[in-house]
């Protein structure tokens, strides 16, 4: 199913929403693994716990997932879709997109998930 861009809701202005109105995300899915129906900006670090609007906390999924999470751990969808979170990071490795640094990006992601995740560590991603 693809959407109008104009339809996309997203509550912080990030570059992951103007790649996305801008179709540069082709072919990534959700943070949880889903296909990118009503995309939403989801903190790694809940922004009620303390969580930066910055970049390198930021996670594209869909907004009834984002509110199904509410303030829970990121350990939250890591452990219903370990592989999507994988995929995800991946997507971010394995592309370029003009004026946007997907690898630095895809190395805040792994950082962040370190940090905040009570049960997982990210230590190594296709060797890089």
């Amino acid at each position: 199913m693809r959407i109008c861009p104009t339809d996309i809701t997203f509550g912080y202005h990030s570059p992951l929403k103007d790649l996305y109105k801008q179709g540069k995300l082709e072919g990534l899915k959700s943070f949880s693994g889903e296909e990118l129906t009503h995309p939403s900006i989801d903190h790694i670090k809940p922004k009620s716990l303390g969580g930066a609007s910055e970049l390198g906390n930021y996670v594209l999924t869909n907004r009834k997932e984002n509110m199904i999470r509410g303030n829970r751990n990121i350990d939250y969808y890591i452990e219903k879709n370990q592989q999507a979170m994988l995929d995800y990071i991946e997507w971010f490795e394995t592309h370029v997109i003009e004026g946007f640094d997907c690898k630095a990006y895809a190395k805040k992601v792994i950082n962040a998930i370190n940090r905040f995740s009570n049960n997982f560590i990210i230590v190594n991603m296709k060797g890089k």
